[in-house]
């Protein structure tokens, strides 16, 4: 068995071999169509031009400093051949495809009954505190106080569910296969386990569906927030300006006064760096006004090297399999140590 359990672990799908560059094909194509030309996420064409843009100006702002760190272009800065062929960049690439696979599935099945609840929940908050109802249209101001409670609503609860995945050891071990890489390119955003994807989102859109119901109650005629490409207007701009470096190497900082209420890409890098004084900071997903209100906010004076990882043997992440199955190991693992530490005062004693 455990030579079993061996083999499917370390099976790596080819991402060894010299195949590696067909298997960075098929999921460039899939990618192109589902993600960057067709998607609502950042990593919709327009999001990648807005980062690379601003990638562009950085380089050519420290061009002395990136050449001695052995970049001689903007290209070799912007897509270094050492990041986009990495083993764990293959792997954020298949995961992308399975994972798109089983989101459809799991959201469909799991996420519409508390998005749900959670706008009747927001409606019912708005008609016990006996809120005024109009059945005229909204205002233009109406419509924008929508989309931006809306999304501070979602960005408070992926806030907390962010924080608990790395508070709780068991959702922890599931959490680890979006922190185990080991380098970062855009397409990490969707590096991620499906059971910690669909426990994120079922926290976002709750959020987001209790304002929503609120919101409602009180403009029935309101037919959602203000969006372009079918995105959030707040999140699309929050995208269009460099949303996609926080998962790369290219260190953007939004300095010490707008680092107070939005996460830049630097401070992103920080959460992921292995370093374990950067460990449990910077958990928002769009606005850092949570973690200073809760302690948990960490801004880079100046640039910081930072080496990205979770201080554990990469060799212990580096397949897809391991990527998927290990947390279910670990976590039944920690789950059954705690259950052999309990006193047997509080153990079960009743007889079969």
């Amino acid at each position: 068995m455990g030579r079993l359990k061996d083999i499917i672990l370390n099976f790596d799908l080819g991402v060894e071999s010299k195949d590696k560059w067909i298997v960075f094909g098929i999921f460039a194509a899939y990618f192109l169509v589902g993600y960057v030309v067709e998607g609502t996420t950042r990593l919709l064409w327009v999001h990648w031009i807005g980062a690379y843009a601003i990638a562009l100006v950085i380089f050519f702002v420290s061009k002395q400093y990136y050449k001695q760190k052995g970049y001689s272009n903007a290209l070799s800065f912007m897509f270094p051949k050492e990041i986009w062929s990495h083993h764990s960049t293959i792997n954020d690439c298949i995961i992308a495809v399975i994972n798109s696979f089983l989101a459809r599935f799991a959201y469909l099945v799991i996420s519409v009954g508390p998005i749900a609840a959670a706008g009747t929940i927001g409606y019912f908050i708005a008609e016990f505190l006996d809120l005024s109802q109009t059945k005229a249209a909204p205002t233009w101001g109406v419509i924008a106080m929508f989309t931006l409670v809306t999304v501070l609503a979602s960005d408070f609860c992926y806030y907390w569910a962010h924080r608990f995945a790395h508070t709780f050891p068991v959702w922890w071990e599931f959490h680890k296969t979006h922190h185990s890489a080991e380098v970062m390119t855009p397409i990490t955003l969707l590096r991620y386990h499906p059971l910690d994807d669909l426990i994120y989102a079922i926290f976002r859109h709750i959020g987001s569906s209790v304002a929503a119901g609120f919101f409602l109650y009180m403009y029935p005629s309101v037919e959602g927030a203000a969006t372009i490409l079918s995105t959030n207007i707040v999140v699309f701009a929050f995208n269009l300006l460099g949303s996609n470096l926080r998962h790369s190497h290219i260190w953007l900082s939004y300095g010490p006064h707008v680092s107070r209420i939005l996460i830049s890409p630097a401070m992103h890098h920080i959460h992921h760096s292995e370093d374990k004084r950067h460990w449990d900071k910077n958990f928002g997903a769009i606005f850092s006004i949570w973690d200073w209100m809760f302690g948990t906010i960490y801004i880079p004076k100046e640039r910081e090297d930072i080496k990205f990882g979770i201080g554990e043997p990469p060799e212990e992440f580096n397949t897809v399999p391991k990527l998927y199955i290990g947390p279910f190991i670990r976590a039944y693992s920690l789950l059954r140590k705690k259950t052999s530490q309990q006193p047997a005062s509080t153990k079960d004693t009743t007889p079969p």
